[in-house]
């Protein structure tokens, strides 16, 4: 089914001019090394939630090998990003996703960070550092056996509080780093203006210890004066030891196939890993629009905006998706996919189950 059919079906019912076809999820059983065939569904029930001491060893790995494996075994993944809870009943209602996601095997998640919940209690040592996000991390991999990639935004801290956090890492075991400036405006003194600079910190001071990703902006980043000043500041991450890139959303394959030719003719050779958002509705679509300056065609605006119903939406938001991982799947310059969740990992992983584009992953 493409965009243009799932879009049109959906924007008449919703004026009245006939019913629409459906999301026909037999379409999406698609496996790496065929993603224009259907594939068979999963096989047996979902895994335990209880890892296995295998499982737990290999949620310590680092991410590039974790990416390496996939490209060698061709075996397209799929990752997400996860907000750790910061009340009891935001905590309880991620712990119940935690259980879920488990079954589901993800590659790694992603943990955000934010510097206001940051708590150093003393003057020196990583016993004296806490934050959610170095929590959820922990738990990911030592309870769940899901490796986890955390991320660090450094742009407000100072150098010793970083080199604090990063020890704490190490003592905890998380060592696959998403290094950041952080979505806020810095202080030409700041001791990290620039994720760059967080990025030859870590190298300068830990060496090999961590594996660390940046962020890619496909469709530019908002402080950038120009496209080509935006990989100008993506090599400066890269020159300074980065070993992977998470993108930015991308709306559309042809976009992520883009980005991946212009990092090649720069020399920009390292994974690059597309993210995702599952649109749930058009109001959430305007504001990803609006505040994550990523392009989107006017084809598939004026469809969202016709529809004007909110279970249509959402389908029409599982549609633009699933079609996306799909045209992903066909690409050898990607190795796989990362979803911003918003938590919403049960809606994620169910879509993820009817379309059984992932079904070697659950079983």
């Amino acid at each position: 089914m493409s965009i243009r059919h799932c879009a049109s079906s959906l924007a008449a019912e919703a004026a009245g001019c006939g019913a629409p076809n459906g999301f026909n999820a037999g379409l999406w059983r698609l496996s790496r090394s065929d993603a224009g065939d259907a594939a068979e569904a999963p096989r047996g029930g979902p895994r335990p939630t209880t890892p296995t001491a295998a499982a737990l060893e290999a949620a310590r790995r680092g991410i590039p090998d974790l990416i390496a494996d996939n490209i060698k075994s061709e075996t397209f993944f799929w990752s997400v990003e996860l907000i750790p809870g910061t009340t009891p009943l935001l905590r309880s209602l991620l712990d119940e996703s935690l259980q879920h996601l488990a079954r589901h095997r993800p590659a790694f998640a992603s943990v955000t960070w934010h510097v206001d919940h940051l708590a150093v209690r003393g003057p020196d040592g990583p016993e004296q550092v806490e934050h959610p996000a170095m929590a959820l991390s922990a738990r990911l991999q030592d309870e769940h056996g899901i490796p986890a990639l955390m991320h660090l935004a450094a742009g407000r801290m100072a150098k010793q509080h970083v080199h604090a956090v990063l020890q704490a890492c190490l003592v905890a075991g998380v060592t696959n780093i998403l290094a950041l400036r952080g979505d806020y405006k810095v202080n030409a003194d700041a001791d990290f203006p620039h994720a760059s600079d967080l990025v030859h910190f870590i190298r300068k001071n830990f060496g090999d210890k961590f594996k660390i990703g940046v962020a890619g902006y496909p469709s530019g980043h908002p402080d950038s004066k120009s496209r080509e000043m935006n990989f100008v500041h993506l090599k400066e991450k890269v020159d300074a030891g980065a070993d992977f890139i998470l993108t930015q959303m991308v709306s559309s394959a042809e976009e992520f196939n883009l980005f991946k030719q212009e990092c090649d003719n720069r020399e920009i050779r390292i994974p690059i890993i597309p993210g995702l958002f599952l649109i749930e509705s058009y109001k959430m679509f305007e504001k990803l629009i609006r505040t994550c300056n990523i392009l989107v065609s006017k084809e598939i605006l004026d469809a969202m905006k016709q529809i004007k119903d909110e279970n249509k939406e959402r389908e029409y938001g599982k549609c633009l998706f699933l079609n996306l991982v799909v045209d992903l799947m066909k690409l050898s310059s990607c190795p796989g996919a990362h979803i911003f969740s918003m938590n919403r990992v049960t809606t994620a992983t169910k879509v993820l189950d009817e379309a059984r584009i992932f079904h070697d992953a659950i079983e």
